[in-house]
């Protein structure tokens, strides 16, 4: 890709795991992954500014200031840039992504394509690859030549910043000198110029923070297990996690006793504060506090949840004295439980079901 194509040459900095199971909240087998496809823009006299000035919480607009003046190379660069920023060098992320897509494109045409998808050689097998758009990623799917799928890999475009604090009322995130990144996620209800908003991502940040939380990675992955042995698919993986990133900054000066609780206990306290997200129809972004991650759900669905989780905590509490296992067939389903109950005459597999998903330059808050 960096021998067919200059800009990629230029900006492409490096792959970069993510996703839950990079984080080590995906429970049952690894099936999908995330890599991010990571660019930074820190090449000749460029200054970026980042203005966080508008309605779209969780969005960022970039703009390019070019200060080379005549330079050469920063008239290439800048000549280069011009495919994926707009009139104002504005960062386009409609462009960049059209833009990446064709240099995955070109890569992919380099390689024999059989009855079965695009073919790839590796440890002596026959492997096929297809692929397809998802959102901001550009999702491979590969198998084996009977057709069957190994694994799916979502490439995530993004670029990388470091150094820099945002403001406009986000949380300090940069006390780990990790990076934030912003994605071409197309914007969630469309505006005006939408194409020039970035999606933030801090998920570098959230791994540091899952990393000192103990038994909470954990946890989170039986919640995950109960959604989806309860039919609540609308509750993404991303929601528990942000249940317990505001529980993991409400217990720092506790936090040592909060995370060695016991596992039930962690459990039964995510599973109300769940609930209590959903009766109040607000689980607050934890990186802001003005976006409201149950933004696309409906009051409907956000209240049936409510209900719905509300009365097996209720069933939970008002047998758990007498019933040690009632904890386990509420996250299992009826087959699993079969399973724990009677021994390995019931095989099953655990799947989960939701699908994962500084140099020379200046950078300017706004």
């Amino acid at each position: 890709m960096k021998k067919d194509n200059k800009l990629f040459e230029t900006i492409f900095n490096r792959i970069a795991f993510g996703g839950s199971y990079y984080k080590g909240t995906k429970y049952g087998s690894p099936n999908e992954f995330d890599l991010y496809l990571v660019h930074k823009l820190d090449h000749w006299s460029i200054d970026l500014v980042i203005d966080t000035n508008h309605n779209k919480v969780g969005y960022v607009k970039i703009k390019i200031n070019y200060r080379g003046g005549r330079d050469p190379n920063c008239l290439r660069y800048k000549e280069e840039l011009k495919k994926i920023t707009d009139s104002n060098d504005n960062l386009d992320q409609n462009k960049f992504r059209s833009w990446l897509e064709s240099v995955i494109m070109s890569a992919f045409n380099t390689l024999r394509r059989g009855p079965s998808g695009y073919e790839l050689y590796h440890g002596g097998r026959t492997y096929y690859m297809r692929h397809k758009k998802s959102g901001p990623a550009f999702t491979i799917m590969i198998g084996k030549p009977n057709g069957d799928d190994v694994f799916d890999v979502d490439l995530v475009p993004c670029i990388e910043f470091n150094g820099v604090q945002l403001s406009s009322g986000y949380k300090k995130y940069n006390e780990d000198k990790r990076p934030f990144r912003v994605v071409p996620k197309p914007l969630y209800g469309s505006i005006w110029n939408d194409n020039l908003l970035w999606r933030l991502s801090f998920s570098e940040n959230e791994k540091v923070m899952l990393n000192k939380s103990g038994a909470v990675k954990s946890i989170i992955k039986l919640m995950k297990k109960f959604r989806d042995t309860h039919n609540l698919q609308s509750i993404v993986s991303y929601y528990m996690e942000t249940i317990f990133f505001h529980e993991l900054e409400n217990h720092k000066r506790d936090l040592d006793q909060f995370v060695r609780r016991s596992k039930t206990w962690l459990f039964m306290h995510g599973l109300r504060k769940l609930r209590e997200a959903l009766e109040k129809e607000k689980l607050s972004y934890f990186w802001h506090s003005r976006l409201n991650l149950f933004e696309k759900m409906s009051s409907a669905t956000m209240q049936n949840h409510a209900n719905r989780i509300r009365n097996i905590i209720d069933e939970i509490d008002n047998k758990i004295d007498n019933d040690k296992l009632i904890l386990a067939r509420k996250i299992l389903t009826a087959h699993e439980s079969n399973y724990l109950l009677r021994g390995p005459g019931y095989e099953y597999n655990y799947v989960e079901h939701e699908k994962e998903p500084a140099g020379n330059w200046n950078c300017k808050i706004l």
